[in-house]
């Protein structure tokens, strides 16, 4: 109970700072602004902003065209050939450390 008793009394003897706002000055004097229906809003969107069929068909073909480059990466770039290469050095290196 004391420590909340001391802390109040400090506290009464801080003294706050002066906060200078000339914004909120500003911001209390200027009017609100004109609320205006969203037809209106939606009207003065410029058309190339919108999506059409035209446009969902251009990003249909991009998505397309990123899945095959996609695929195309994910392909092995290595032959079969290699590939048991690399099988059979693996195995001779797991051998080697198994021998210890």
């Amino acid at each position: 109970m004391r420590p909340a008793l001391l802390t109040l009394f400090f506290l009464f003897g801080c003294a706050l700072p002066d906060i200078d706002v000339p914004e909120a000055e500003r911001t209390a004097a200027s009017a609100y602004p004109r609320l205006i229906p969203f037809d209106e809003v939606l009207d003065r969107i410029p058309v190339q902003g919108r999506i059409t069929p035209a446009t969902t068909a251009a990003l249909d073909a991009r998505a397309s065209n990123l899945r095959a480059r996609a695929q195309a990466m994910r392909a092995s770039a290595l032959t079969q050939a290699e590939r048991s290469q690399i099988r059979a050095a693996v195995a001779r290196l797991r051998a080697r450390l198994a021998e210890g």
